[in-house]
């Protein structure tokens, strides 16, 4: 295994090459190597929405792995990587199709609904310090990040420093 280089993480902190794994399943009852095989799956399938080979005749991307390279990228067995699938598959997280001409099952990915920002509008949703009433007149008032979506980092940025409490 590379020895890892290691620097404090701070509030500056931009970080590139990580994966993401749905709070959601934290709780969720399912073993942890099935938990880390759906995070390595999840990114896979990211990248695959961004290449069209890798998107179905119905505009859904896939995931071509096979039990070989899961087993060398999770270093893990075969067994034991054939039963975190089956446990991702009976719990609804994925859905293997064989497809003819590959040795690899083609797997699409199930997010938990909880896990996406489906249909909110940045504009709509309320900032620090801007009230929140549904009953509010207009759109709300025009600020520095108009339209922009708003991440935790830019949070930090708007907030004034002697408001935030650590």
């Amino acid at each position: 295994m590379n020895k890892l280089t290691l620097i404090p993480f701070t509030r500056n902190c931009k970080l590139t090459n990580y994966m993401a794994l749905p709070r959601s399943l934290l709780d969720a009852d399912i073993n942890e190597t099935a938990k880390l095989m759906y995070v390595l799956l999840l990114d896979r399938a990211k990248l695959s929405a961004q290449n069209q080979a890798w998107i179905d005749s119905a505009g859904i991307p896939f995931v071509n792995y096979t039990i070989e390279q899961l087993a060398s990228d999770l270093h893990k067995g075969k067994s034991t990587i054939k039963q975190a699938l089956k446990t991702l598959e009976e719990a609804g997280l994925i859905r293997r199709d064989h497809h003819k001409n590959s040795r690899a099952n083609c797997i699409y990915i199930n997010v938990p609904e909880d896990s996406i920002l489906a249909g909110i509008q940045p504009e709509f949703r309320p900032l620090y310090g801007q009230n929140s009433d549904l009953h509010m007149a207009g759109k709300p008032t025009t600020n520095k990040i108009k339209n922009k979506m708003i991440d935790s980092n830019d949070l930090l940025n708007i907030i004034p420093e002697e408001d935030i409490s650590l």
